[in-house]
């Protein structure tokens, strides 16, 4: 018994296609790792903090 199916994803434009790794395991779950690329990681910005409301 033969069995296939086609799913596709959009990736992020900041992902480094050439370093895309993936592992399907026994149980047929298949893991996808997309790290993203340089340029994406040099890229900078401004991540606010908020406090917690007090208990």
């Amino acid at each position: 018994m033969h069995r296939s199916f086609t799913r596709k994803w959009l990736l992020p434009e900041n992902v480094d296609l050439e370093a895309i790794r993936t592992q399907l395991d026994d149980k047929g779950h298949l893991s996808v790792e997309a790290p993203k690329s340089i340029e994406g990681q040099t890229q900078k910005r401004t991540i606010p903090i908020m406090a917690a409301p007090k208990k």
